[in-house]
């Protein structure tokens, strides 16, 4: 291992078929090593057979474990505070970086500022070194502006009249938008 991440040998023998004693196969090394790749917490996974003198085979696994989420941490929001942010969080501090829940926060986070009504807001993310080998994940957020919807007009409707459609959308203007979370524009709604 060649990281500050200990994992307790007992977890990386469960992802290891190749035993002591048995023939060596290395179908079944380049196996395990896609087994420890699974696992998500090790960004490498090698490993070194040396033929000793007596015919018989001395296998090494070299695990390069992916660095540990020492803190999750918010830049940009303003509207929201972290409380509310980390609940969108999948990322877990004190973890090995998992890529795919860093991905799944990044798409949680963007989904719930659009659900607020800030359909323009971004959001990313960036890695900071912190001490020994572990991270930090700052999730960078410009929020924007919200938008509301001023006017709805309708061009070339025949068989409806333009009360009913109105009715009939999603995007529409109300004169509660200042006070409640209606009239703001979904832009999903006009790609319908």
């Amino acid at each position: 291992q060649k990281s500050s991440i200990r994992f307790p040998e007992e977890q990386l023998l469960l992802h290891i078929q190749q035993r002591l004693g048995v023939s060596h196969d290395q179908k079944m090394v380049n196996e395990d090593i896609k087994r420890l790749f699974k696992t998500g917490n090790f960004q490498d996974v090698k490993a070194e057979t040396v033929t000793k003198s007596d015919g018989s085979v001395a296998l090494t696994y070299i695990l390069t474990a992916k660095p540990r989420v020492r803190k999750v941490k918010f830049q940009g929001n303003a509207k929201y505070n972290n409380h509310d942010l980390y609940k969108e969080v999948t990322v877990v501090e004190g973890l090995a970086l998992d890529d795919a829940k860093l991905q799944e926060s990044l798409e949680k986070l963007k989904k719930f500022y659009s659900s607020k009504g800030y359909n323009d807001a971004t959001v990313i993310f960036n890695i900071e070194k912190a001490e020994n080998e572990d991270i930090d994940v700052i999730f960078s957020i410009n929020e924007k502006l919200r938008l509301k919807v001023n006017n709805v007009t309708f061009e070339g409707n025949t068989v409806f009249s333009n009360l009913k459609l109105k009715f009939s959308i999603q995007n529409k203007w109300s004169p509660l938008s200042g006070l409640f979370e209606v009239g703001l524009l979904n832009r999903d709604e006009l790609e319908l």
